[in-house]
């Protein structure tokens, strides 16, 4: 289950916006669709009949992506919504409070369908209101020349690598009920409103930024530590300052703070990043930078093999999204940066579970005040599975499982089959080849 944040407020958290105290609303997802409610609704409000909605219009500005160190990186759809007069000839702004859903296709190309709404799988889709101070949130109206914004993440899109392509892009009305916005994506779309955005592709990484790019967030559900490994030893082949400047431009184009994205990981493509990555790979490169309001370390060294050490059965981020850059600041102010090569060890099954053995006790310690912040006891069975299973997703390569064939994950669910695969891998007598990054059959006898 990817994770997201959960509610309209965090939304206008992660995108910039400063709803008012008064705000209240709420937002759901259904059956591939997404609606939300919101007020106070302040100014006049308008309720068109038929007609006025045939004849309103959208004019598209050129769509602005907004970059920013410190901030999300996005796509900016603004425009003018206007209603065309009687005459046919002149059109005027729509000067209320407007409730709207904008969209932009997920694929560039040929226009999707628009006879069923906006459904998720087919469009991102935000909720604005036109005219409104914050352009997201109804909380007060400050315009009158029918101006909206919507911030989409730029993961929320598939852009190709450096090619600029046309999105289709449309809107739907919403409505005003008292003074309480409705949103809902499934509504009909304003056929007048249908138009393309020109998109800039994301830009080629070379092949630093890619191994940054290829490593799996901090929570660890794909967690694997060769790719860890191999990211690791190319920025400390980098020295201090190589390794700080490639981390400075990871976070430059994929933005350090963490997004809400159902899309997986493409070490190519940027707009997939996940910046939770830039915890444990700058304590891999630096040491421990930890203040006193950080939690223990996801992500821990033994014998030269990065296991990550918590398991999450899922996971659903709460609260304002987290900065990550802050661990690229510390490094660069406090951090000692290591040169020395990882070289994991030769039996890293064996190695797994002396880390296991070694954090058991460092669990129940931490256990009390895990609890105490309204926590579910920690699964010991569930976390030694998901070390072992690291364990084994290190050791597989081409060659290793040529010469292994039955090396499977399910090994890690049961004891008797985990010994049996300690045996097998022990007879291979492998070892890590320093220029492939990765393990090989040995030839030691």
């Amino acid at each position: 289950m990817p994770a997201s944040f959960a509610s309209v407020m965090i939304l206008g958290q992660v995108f910039g916006c400063q709803p008012q105290v008064v705000f209240k609303g709420t937002g759901e997802a259904s059956g591939g669709y997404r609606s939300s409610t919101a007020s106070p609704v302040e100014g006049s409000v308008r309720q068109l009949n038929s007609a006025e909605i045939e004849r309103l219009r959208v004019v598209w500005n050129k769509p602005e992506i907004v970059s920013a160190r410190r901030g999300d990186n996005r796509i900016n759809l603004t425009g003018r919504l206007q209603l065309l007069l009687e005459d046919g000839k002149q059109t005027r702004p729509v000067d209320w409070p407007q409730p709207i859903a904008v969209a932009i296709a997920k694929n560039a190309g040929a226009p999707p369908s628009f006879d069923k709404g906006f459904p998720d799988e087919v469009f991102a889709v935000e909720f604005c209101t036109v005219n409104a101070k914050d352009q997201s949130f109804p909380a007060e109206i400050t315009r009158k020349d029918g101006s909206f914004s919507a911030l989409f993440a730029l993961s929320e899109i598939h852009r190709e690598i450096d090619v600029e392509r046309e999105f289709a892009v449309a809107l739907s009305l919403g409505q005003v009920v008292g003074q309480t916005a409705k949103w809902n994506s499934r509504d009909a779309v304003l056929k007048t409103s249908i138009g393309a955005a020109r998109i800039p592709g994301q830009p080629k990484l070379n092949k630093v930024l890619k191994l940054i790019n290829s490593c799996p967030d901090r929570y660890g559900g794909d967690y694997d530590p060769k790719i860890i490994i191999r990211t690791v030893n190319e920025l400390r082949g980098l020295g201090r300052d190589g390794a700080l400047m490639a981390l400075d431009d990871y976070c430059n184009l994929a933005s350090p703070i963490e997004h809400s994205s159902s899309r997986g990981r493409v070490p190519d493509e940027i707009d997939t990043a996940d910046p939770s990555c830039l915890e444990y790979l700058v304590e891999l490169l630096f040491g421990n930078l930890r203040e006193r309001i950080d939690r223990q370390p996801e992500v821990e060294l033994r014998r030269d093999i990065p296991f990550h050490r918590e398991h999450h059965e899922f996971i659903m981020r709460s609260g304002p999204p987290r900065d990550f850059s802050d661990w690229v600041d510390r490094a660069r102010t406090k951090g000692r940066f290591s040169s020395q090569k990882l070289r994991p060890a030769d039996d890293p099954l064996s190695a797994s579970d002396e880390y296991f053995a070694d954090l058991v006790p460092r669990l129940n310690a931490e256990e009390p005040e895990h609890l105490r912040n309204g926590n579910s006891r920690k699964d010991r069975p569930a976390i030694q599975k998901h070390i072992r299973r690291q364990a084994i997703r290190l050791i597989k390569s081409d060659e290793i499982l040529r010469a292994l064939p039955s090396l499977n994950e399910k090994a890690a669910n049961s004891d008797t089959r985990w010994q049996e695969l300690k045996l097998e891998v022990a007879k291979l007598k492998i070892q890590w080849d320093e220029r492939l990054q990765e393990y090989r059959v040995g030839t030691k006898q």
